[in-house]
């Protein structure tokens, strides 16, 4: 009996080229949600545990990119939530900034980057929660 080369594939593979094909993505979502180079990182990996754990009621039909990046705002909403709370109660202010984004082709290249985004980066953290949420999610979504 012949078995195929995809018949061999467990689907911890599938699952392994799925999460370094669209990790940057949804990285990229969760930091600017967040606007935490950590807490990005956290749940980016959350979001993958989530979605691994619920393959099963993902429709083939739609863009996988666009379940996951579902997944993700959904999780960073959630967890700005008691952020919110607490910060209302208490009045903290959050000190975290958002990091530049890294692997640039070239040193030129990341000052160029950061000269060209840091305006936008810092309006765009300037804004209120309710403002910048809605805002990154259409920048996203396209």
């Amino acid at each position: 009996m012949l078995v195929t080369v995809e018949a061999q594939k467990s689907p911890l593979q599938d699952f392994e080229t799925i999460y370094k094909t669209h990790y940057r993505r949804v990285f990229n979502l969760c930091r600017y949600l967040l606007n935490s180079f950590d807490r990005a990182e956290d749940a980016a990996h959350e979001v993958f545990l989530r979605a691994h754990s619920k393959m099963d009621s993902y429709n083939p039909q739609l863009p996988l990119s666009t379940w996951l990046l579902k997944i993700a705002s959904n999780f960073c909403i959630d967890s700005l939530r008691p952020k919110t709370t607490e910060h209302r109660i208490f009045g903290t202010e959050s000190s975290e900034g958002i990091d530049p984004p890294s692997k640039a082709s070239s040193p030129l290249g990341e000052v160029l980057a950061a000269e060209q985004g840091a305006d936008v980066r810092n309006a765009v953290r300037s804004l209120p929660e309710k403002y910048r949420v809605p805002l990154v999610l259409a920048y996203y979504n396209e």
